[in-house]
């Protein structure tokens, strides 16, 4: 409501002040929770859809709020914190990335490429996906090409896990535009589309990820019997074949690969009749 917005509006900008006294002299320790305070409460009114008249004096606050963010994470970096500096690298990004901040245009200094990493690493690995997937969008978005496959493979991870499976298979396409046959993205592409029964990127992404990898890779039996049966049922009898071959060379005592050989052998001959 417009009253709520007022309150978080005068709570963000007592406790910015109460910040800027305790930090101009030199109280960081007791200056930087209420710096997150104010973050909070502005941030708040950027989220209130009921709050529109309210939100450019919430944006415009927080890009005062935003370097300090920076400072903030910086500094529990230097005593070691991990915690706290995850939470203010993850208020930073979440700032900087909000639709009405970026609007104005927000001056972001290269540490943002190491405060999204922070951001989205922390989230990733306390397995929160939703938290992770804007941080995750948030690094690609620098440019940066250090863990640039990993963040692709994780986002594409983390959307299928939120149930989102049309941008888990987008994100993992988008990322074989830049590491095209990379057989850890192909095999999760795989994976998404085996748990999602989507038999159009099975056909397309299975052979691949096949090709990619190694005949001592424990992996492949389970794919090569997928896209077997899968031929199967499609009546493309010569690629099944050659697919349940290929997975008999190496499982030559598998009698699941001998009978579905064996069946196929008989269609074939049936169909030549």
């Amino acid at each position: 409501s417009a009253q709520t917005a007022v309150s978080n509006l005068n709570r963000g900008a007592e406790q910015y002040n109460s910040f800027v006294s305790l930090f101009s002299n030199g109280n960081k320790a007791a200056a930087f929770p209420a710096l997150y305070n104010s973050y909070e409460a502005y941030l708040q009114v950027l989220n209130d859809a009921s709050a529109l008249s309210a939100r450019p004096q919430a944006a415009t606050a927080l890009l005062d709020v935003l370097p300090y963010l920076e400072q903030a994470a910086y500094y529990y970096s230097g005593m070691s914190d991990q915690a706290r500096t995850t939470r203010y690298a993850q208020a930073y990004v979440t700032v900087a990335v909000h639709p009405d901040v970026k609007r104005k245009n927000p001056t972001l200094r290269s540490n943002y490429v190491m405060l999204t990493k922070v951001a989205a690493s922390a989230a990733w690995n306390s397995h929160d996906y939703a938290k992770a997937i804007p941080f995750l969008h948030a690094y690609l978005g620098t440019g940066d090409s250090s863990m640039r496959l990993v963040a692709y493979n994780n986002l594409g991870l983390a959307y299928n896990k939120t149930n989102n499976f049309a941008m888990s298979k987008t994100v993992l396409e988008d990322g074989l535009m830049y590491f095209p046959g990379n057989s850890n993205l192909l095999m999760t592409l795989v994976d998404v589309c085996i748990k999602n029964n989507d038999t159009e990127g099975m056909q397309k992404y299975l052979p691949k990820a096949i090709t990619t990898l190694p005949s001592s890779d424990r992996r492949l039996p389970t794919l090569l019997n997928t896209l077997g049966i899968m031929q199967e049922k499609q009546l493309q009898y010569e690629l099944a074949v050659a697919t349940f071959e290929r997975l008999q060379q190496l499982m030559p005592n598998d009698l699941n690969t001998a009978k579905h050989l064996a069946v196929l052998f008989l269609l074939a001959f049936l169909r030549c009749l």
